[in-house]
């Protein structure tokens, strides 16, 4: 993240009364499977990629592609995660990433309460 004073500008209001009940862990991104439409969605022949944690799919309709989900985004600044990058991710079922620049300004935040308006 560029600015750390633009913290506030960038979260919503929803997204503080989120981040407020996630637990983060730091973890190091490895690149991991995904699931890739076998159908193009556009005459370009772009197709649908989305990241693979275990859910349930249709065989038909999506190929399951071993390491192919090579990079994480920041929920804040949208930075990339890559390949052995260290970053913060919720341990619960909402799957939300922010990097090592945007976590400890997430947490001042949280703990100073002044996105509470």
């Amino acid at each position: 993240m560029k600015k750390e004073t633009n913290i506030l500008d960038r979260v919503n209001l929803a997204e503080w009364e989120s981040f407020r009940r996630f637990r983060f862990v730091q973890k190091t991104f490895h690149p991991y499977a995904c699931l890739l439409s076998k159908e193009p969605l556009n005459e370009e022949g772009a197709r649908l990629w989305e990241p693979y944690r275990g859910q349930p799919y249709d065989p038909d309709r999506f190929e399951l592609m071993d390491d192919a989900w090579d990079h994480e985004h920041c929920d804040v600044c949208y930075a990339h995660v890559d390949d052995g990058m260290v970053y913060w991710s919720n341990d619960g079922p909402e799957h939300v990433d922010l990097c090592t620049t945007c976590y400890p300004l997430v947490v001042r935040e949280l703990q100073a309460g002044y996105w509470l308006g």
